[in-house]
């Protein structure tokens, strides 16, 4: 880590984090905070146009730093070493630590008294709006853990838990911050959006009326005309913030004259019973009233939940093409990522906030995405390496691919491992089986020189004769039959047959063969 002489705070400290990615913004840009938007941290990163501090807001940064002086010193003696206020950069990353040991070894990070944090920190459970910046800090730094502590700078309010790097966080954190990178580089400037505030279109007059004997003289005709346009106007569609808020106000001015027409009613037939027209006419108008009313608040109740699934829609749907792209450029099956774009919808009222939120669920997922694609194209160069010497053991390439790289190592030396051992037991086979193949081909060497003759009987039925063992340079002689003669010259010419063939190379044929020409010539 590089530490910058500058004190926190000041100009060139500002300057300085507007060109790095920071550790206190690494929860907006993961959609986790409560207090940014990523598209609203993605606009300020891209125009530099930073929100005024509003005196409220600056109150309380001076209650959080005067708590953090106050807490030092008891976070010092449970660390037993200074703490001193850094500002630290690590290539495009910039951390501001409120305390770091002079060795860099451990960090502290206070937060002003929350009960709700507090009560996450006695649990030693971090959440992920707070994590987040920690982590950073560690990347940073390169420190070991961080003293997290919560308080208002007295022991009575102040608790405190170290947090270490967690696995994957880190590998997370980068890949958020590239997948940020990425569309801070395509980022267009949006429209600015302002809080819409409903307004009324047009003003219902107040209805009058006065009465003259039996005579009824009253403004009902030009209050009908007006009502009746606020009725046409209920039928507009809704496409914007304005136009939602403009309905819910048409909405409430229906309601408001639907009880001031029951009202009035009720007062002219109180004190007229016989005139009709006038208020059937008021029955008439406050019906027309109030079904635009229920039509405009159904209508507004489902234009809201189109918009929502048109979001939700079009979400998935450029969540699918990144991924398709992805498998496109590494050439493999892409897995599915696990998203949720209704859920992060939930509590978002406009538009605006709708579309951050969808926003902030598209980043998260193609930080994932982008995760298995890194994994894939490292695993694929490894399998590309093994698969060149043995390409037949690698059947379930789309498959090894996403493996953890260690597990797939291991599979590969395994594999091969296994083919070699198998492909050695088989050279040994090969090796024993042409050995007894040479040696069942060498006839037994004689122990002494023999000439075979052949007798010849009339007796078809005689048995061949054992003869007597025969002395050095003695003659055997072996009695045979006429048909085992003749068996024996069929065999003959049989194998001659095949040696006129060229079938030569079967040794027991050549062997019966020399025992058979011996023999017959011998005959």
């Amino acid at each position: 880590m590089k530490t910058l002489n500058v004190m926190q705070g000041s100009p060139q400290w500002h300057i300085e984090r507007a060109k790095r990615f920071t550790a206190s913004e690494a929860s907006a840009m993961m959609g986790v905070s409560k207090y940014m938007s990523r598209n609203d941290l993605l606009k300020q990163k891209a125009t530099g146009i930073v929100p005024e501090v509003t005196h409220a807001q600056q109150a309380l940064f001076n209650k959080g730093h005067a708590a953090e002086d106050l807490a030092r010193p008891f976070a010092e003696e449970m660390i037993d070493d200074e703490l001193y206020p850094t500002t630290g950069v690590d290539d495009i990353y910039l951390a501001s630590f409120d305390g770091i040991t002079m060795t860099g070894e451990t960090c502290w990070e206070h937060k002003l008294w929350n009960e709700k944090l507090a009560e996450a920190v006695r649990l030693v459970d971090i959440p992920e709006t707070h994590y987040w910046q920690l982590e950073h800090q560690l990347m940073v730094s390169g420190a070991e853990q961080v003293l997290f502590m919560v308080s208002n700078g007295t022991k009575e309010q102040m608790v405190q838990c170290w947090y270490s790097p967690v696995k994957g966080r880190r590998e997370a954190l980068v890949a958020g911050w590239e997948q940020f990178a990425t569309d801070l580089s395509n980022y267009t400037p949006q429209e600015v959006n302002v809080a819409a505030v409903g307004v009324a279109t047009n003003e219902l007059p107040a209805i009058t009326y006065k009465m003259d004997g039996l005579q009824l003289h009253s403004n009902l005709d030009v209050y009908k005309i007006a009502a009746l346009q606020l009725v046409e106007d209920s039928r507009l569609p809704l496409e914007s913030d304005q136009d939602f808020a403009d309905r819910e106000v048409l909405c409430k001015t229906f309601k408001d004259a639907e009880q001031k027409i029951k009202t009035l009613k009720e007062m002219v037939l109180g004190e007229v019973a016989d005139i009709d027209q006038f208020t059937k006419d008021l029955g008439q108008i406050g019906e027309s009233i109030r079904q635009a009313r229920l039509t405009s608040e159904k209508q507004i109740k489902n234009r809201k939940e189109a918009i929502r699934i048109e979001i939700v829609e079009a979400g998935r749907n450029k969540l699918g093409n990144y991924i398709a792209q992805l498998s496109h450029e590494t050439g493999y099956v892409m897995p599915l990522v696990d998203h949720d774009f209704p859920n992060s919808l939930k509590g978002k009222k406009t538009l605006t906030s709708l579309q951050s939120a969808a926003d902030d669920e598209l980043a998260r997922c193609k930080i994932i995405a982008n995760q298995s694609a890194d994994l894939i194209r490292v695993n694929a160069k490894i399998l590309q390496s093994a698969a060149s010497n043995y390409p037949q053991l690698f059947p379930d390439q789309s498959r090894l691919v996403n493996e953890p790289t260690e597990h797939l190592q291991n599979t590969i030396k395994a594999r091969i491992a296994d083919e070699k051992e198998r492909v050695t037991l088989e050279q040994q086979r090969t090796a024993e089986q042409e050995a007894m193949r040479q040696e069942q081909a060498q006839p037994e060497p004689a122990t002494k020189q023999q000439a075979i003759t052949f007798n010849v009987q009339p007796a078809p039925e005689s048995l061949p004769v054992q003869p007597e063992p025969a002395t050095a340079g003695e003659t055997e002689t072996i009695t045979i039959s006429q048909r085992e003669y003749a068996q024996l010259y069929s065999a003959k010419q049989l194998l001659d047959a095949l040696k006129v063939a060229g079938v030569t190379q079967w040794e027991g044929y050549k062997t019966a063969l020399q025992i058979l020409e011996s023999g017959v010539k011998a005959a």
